[in-house]
């Protein structure tokens, strides 16, 4: 499982660089004839915030207090680096804060993201992965992402595939008999181990499918249907984890300033819940 991190890793960055490489190459020729061109500089950064209700991500519901989301990117020649938290105002709940290195050329985007999850109110390691933290410390996700609006405009289809590659763990769902509920007793789900004492990893994959057009009165809506093909972290078999309406309306204050407001109204018809979620955020 190591060697794949490292992999996946090592196979992002050599893309990136080679695209840099290539990219300095090509356009050589115009610096050369555009003083001004060879003063510019090749990164951008691009920052913004939103307050929300609670969050749900890929259906799942990870907090239920309101949170506060800053997101963060630094990105050159289709190399990025992002940055992006999950703040709850409460402090019963933890911080999330995920650190995402990507590269996108065309329709095309890879990302390697590293969950971190601490407490508001103690220190955590951020440079300690071990199994026998059980992912309560880190988790890495892999993901694929085909935007087809990039090659026809007219039909805006986004193809979202991710796959967890660390602190994911098999368990044995433990069911509650009905001597146990009398008494009070809550049963937890128990992680499986291998013949060699450590975690058994299960690779649990999500894939969804986004299409999003705007309307006459200027809000953009967004329907998302996704699920997982098989047993692991998002249902216990093959099934349908996100069914999603969203609807971002922009409200511009100024000519420089202007607030996004979203409304998400998601369905998780493995987990039988609804969740509709309020978010305010910056244009």
């Amino acid at each position: 499982m190591k060697s794949m991190r490292i992999t996946i890793l090592l196979l992002m960055l050599s893309m990136g660089f080679a695209s840099l490489a290539i990219a300095q190459e090509a356009s050589a020729p115009e610096r050369a004839a555009s003083p001004s061109s060879a003063r510019t500089c090749p990164l951008n950064v691009e920052f913004s915030g939103k307050l929300k209700s609670r969050h749900v991500w890929n259906g799942c519901l990870s907090t239920t207090a309101w949170n506060l989301q800053p997101d963060l990117t630094i990105s050159a020649y289709g190399l990025f680096v992002n940055a992006w938290g999950l703040i709850p105002i409460s402090k019963d709940f933890s911080t999330e804060i995920d650190f995402t290195l990507g590269y996108s050329i065309g329709p095309v985007t890879l990302m390697y993201t590293d969950f971190f999850y601490l407490s508001q109110d103690k220190y955590e390691n951020l440079f300690r992965w071990r199994h026998e933290d059980l992912g309560a410390l880190h988790q890495q996700l892999a993901q694929f992402h085909f935007n087809l609006g990039k090659l026809v405009e007219k039909v805006p289809l986004q193809l979202q595939v991710a796959m967890f590659t660390w602190g994911d763990y098999k368990k044995e769902v433990l069911r509650e008999t009905e001597d146990n509920w009398k008494k009070g007793a809550k049963l937890r789900d128990s992680v499986l181990y291998d013949a060699n004492g450590k975690p058994q990893s299960q690779y649990s994959m999500y894939i969804g499918l986004s299409y999003s057009h705007t309307i006459s009165t200027g809000q953009t809506l967004t329907y998302t249907i996704g699920g997982t093909p098989y047993a692991g972290f998002f249902a216990a078999k093959p099934y349908i984890t996100n069914v999603k309406l969203q609807v971002d309306q922009p409200v511009q204050i100024t000519d420089r300033f202007g607030l996004n407001l979203s409304g998400e109204l998601i369905c998780n018809p493995w987990r039988q819940n609804f969740y509709f979620v309020l978010g305010i955020g910056m244009l």
